[in-house]
């Protein structure tokens, strides 16, 4: 059980179905998913909590690993708000909400006093539909069909698969490769340590989720992944994708083909998660031409 606030308990794998029978009732933000939350709890200090009916999380800030608290809900936000940033306060941790929702955010911009809601741009889910993702008859993606078709041509043996994320040896080839892309990218060990452990956090616990994980295969050898999770509401979640930066397009070849695979699962939404103002990663983001967003907030009191 998840106890009431204040009191938090520590994420385990069996707080699953009473963190997703919350999160169903909402837009699928990429940071409540547990799945995220699971995963991306690379120290153990991620906490949840439960208040007024909403679902509190204590996370790590993704770049900086500072503790920051949000939430996911509609119920008394105010009231809600308040708790949680005089919790801050007293423990000495962010003294701003991180990563509101938008539908939580707004009843607290439309008061005259209280808070400051300031939009997070840096943390917008990108929204896709899966069948422009499949299609890439969208202008702004022309680029990218151009370069698939290029890369079909001169490598006709290129395979698309679903991988098996039991088996140790994919496991093993998946972390191979984030290695490769991580030398291709130019990034220390130490720039992609969060995310690797992410990483193997995933694939150490994937027998406790239903990941729908495709592989590109250039001789034989595996070259790209994705990992994703069919979620609420016609979505899926983008969790994690490398690819081998030596092969020009192959990266957009494969997140089209997973958008193809997920349509044949029911999805007709793709999110792919935030860029964290990461100029690499809001380049190649924006490149998808997002249909929509879902906006974040930091929250602060008015006399702050």
């Amino acid at each position: 059980m998840i106890p009431e606030f204040p009191c938090f308990k520590s994420i385990e794998l069996a707080d699953r179905p009473e963190v997703e029978a919350v999160i169903r009732r909402h837009p699928p933000y990429s940071d409540f998913n547990f799945a995220s939350l699971w995963c991306y709890d690379t120290r153990g200090l991620g906490r949840l909590s439960m208040l007024h009916g909403n679902l509190v999380v204590q996370i790590s800030d993704y770049i900086t690993g500072e503790p920051a608290l949000s939430f996911l809900g509609v119920q008394r936000v105010a009231d809600t708000a308040g708790a949680l940033l005089d919790h801050a306060a007293k423990h000495k941790l962010c003294p701003t909400l991180r990563l509101v929702p938008e539908m939580a955010a707004a009843p607290l911009m439309a008061m005259q006093d209280g808070f400051v809601a300031e939009e997070d741009e840096d943390s917008f889910d990108y929204i896709h539909s899966v069948e422009q993702l499949i299609a890439l008859d969208h202008p702004a993606l022309l680029p990218k069909r151009r370069r698939i078709e290029k890369l079909r041509s001169q490598h006709p043996g290129l395979e698309i698969r679903r991988l098996n994320l039991s088996e140790p040896q994919t496991a093993d080839k998946i972390l191979r490769l984030c290695e490769r892309w991580r030398d291709g990218k130019g990034r220390s060990e130490n720039e992609f340590a969060t995310e690797r452990t992410a990483i193997e956090r995933c694939l150490s616990s994937a027998a406790h989720f239903e990941f729908v994980t495709v592989g590109a295969l250039l001789d034989g050898a595996l070259a790209c992944f994705t990992i994703n999770e069919t979620i609420h509401g016609g979505y899926y979640m983008a969790h994690f994708g490398k690819c081998d930066p030596q092969w020009r397009g192959l990266s957009d070849l494969l997140e089209s083909e997973t958008a193809r695979l997920m349509r044949d699962l029911g999805c007709s939404r793709m999110n792919f998660q935030q860029d964290l103002g990461l100029p690499g990663l809001r380049r190649y983001k924006r490149s998808w031409a997002a249909g929509a967003f879902l906006k974040k907030f930091v929250l602060r009191r008015r006399s702050h």
